[in-house]
């Protein structure tokens, strides 16, 4: 069987030690068949001179389990074909026997299954509950992460150290959850017919938490722009004053009249969030022929 174009490379990256290998390909081009070989150079080096390095001792990580299961698996051929092969030293085969028989102790599986692994050895010092488990659906993490951010914020314990963030934004982030809220935002999502879907603040807690490890890219907005603001809401105004039917539908446009004049001249951002949103909804529920009646202006 001819030997690939890069073979010295391979095998200069099996045998390296006491330095960092970095294998940069494709898939299929043999980076798993490398990293075998090279976990086995290690456990029981060929020329029997290098010092061994027992397989509890090394840690092979991997993304999933079934890549980690084929990681273990294949390990496990490698370590089996050696030993049955012809001219092998005694002094490999004792340390060939030895990896087999730890083999199913060696963290070689995925990061997080390394890391639980790492945390149950001092769950007191990573402040975890020796019984803690590791979430298996996302639906439970974004559950709990939401109900202690809440309890938190409205006890007044949130901490640096909960949200994981600097101590200086502890503050925006209770200010935040409590204007989302008195802004009438929901806690929970709907989307349940026939009731039209809404999202709620799981929702906010779902895109952190999947996006966590992405730098999330910031669009900047500009600022809220007064001039354009008075005159549509001065235009509204004006409109409105014909309003006089006593219909439902005109009842709530001059409520609605009455609020936003006290907001034209120094408009508080989350007053006019909670505001827009009272719109929507009303316009969802007001119908044009029956509840504003004969009223014009109204419609």
């Amino acid at each position: 069987m001819a030997k690939p174009p890069d073979f010295a490379e391979r095998e200069r990256a099996i045998g390296a030690r006491d330095q960092t290998v970095l294998i940069d390909a494709g898939a299929g081009a043999g980076k798993t068949t490398i990293l075998v070989e090279r976990i086995v150079a290690l456990v029981a080096p060929p020329d029997d001179k290098h010092r061994a390095i027992p397989i509890q001792r090394i840690a092979a990580l991997t993304f999933t389990r079934r890549a980690a299961g084929e990681l273990r698996l294949r390990v496990r051929e490698s370590v089996l074909k050696r030993l049955s092969g012809r001219d092998l030293s005694n002094c490999r085969r004792l340390r060939l026997l030895d990896t087999l028989s730890n083999l199913d102790a060696a963290s070689l599986g995925t990061i997080h299954g390394f890391a639980d692994r790492l945390l149950r050895l001092q769950p007191m010092k990573a402040k975890l509950s020796p019984s803690y488990r590791i979430a298996e659906n996302i639906d439970d993490l974004i559950a709990e992460t939401l109900h202690l951010l809440l309890y938190a914020v409205q006890s007044g314990t949130l901490t640096a150290e909960l949200v994981g963030a600097k101590p200086a934004y502890v503050a925006e982030v209770a200010r935040t959850y409590q204007e989302a809220l008195r802004a009438g935002l929901l806690v929970y999502s709907v989307d349940r017919e026939p009731i039209p879907p809404a999202a709620g603040l799981d929702a906010l807690v779902r895109g952190f938490i999947e996006n966590r490890d992405r730098e999330l890219a910031t669009r900047d907005t500009g600022a809220f722009n007064q001039k354009a603001y008075r005159a549509s809401a001065k235009a509204f105004l004006a409109v409105t004053k014909g309003v006089v039917d006593d219909s439902v539908g005109s009842r709530w446009l001059r409520a609605l009249a009455t609020r936003l004049a006290s907001l034209v001249e120094g408009p508080d951002p989350l007053v006019l969030y909670e505001l827009v949103a009272r719109i929507k909804a009303g316009k969802k529920r007001l119908r044009k022929t029956k509840d504003f009646n004969k009223d014009s202006a109204g419609k």
